[in-house]
């Protein structure tokens, strides 16, 4: 949770989840209209543990409050990434 606060205080944080989550919302209503029943969306970044993770959980909420079945994955979270 702390790190969560911690990375959504950023200013930016917002408006860049605001505008990815408008651009995948626009991109899954054409994949629907193309009768495509599913999108996989892939975020990271450098340790794959706090940044993506709570970008990837807070666009999945994003997506589900605009009305998109949604799961979230963390392929990733439990590798050794060196840090």
């Amino acid at each position: 949770r702390d790190v969560g606060a911690f990375i959504s205080g950023d200013p930016q944080f917002d408006m860049s989840l605001d505008a990815y989550g408008k651009l995948v919302h626009s991109l899954m209503r054409g994949y629907t209209h193309e009768g495509k029943s599913y999108l996989t969306i892939a975020i990271g970044c450098t340790g794959g543990r706090h940044r993506s993770v709570h970008f990837a959980e807070r666009l999945g909420e994003y997506l589900r409050v605009s009305g998109h079945e949604t799961e979230v994955r963390h392929r990733d979270i439990g590798a050794d990434g060196g840090n």
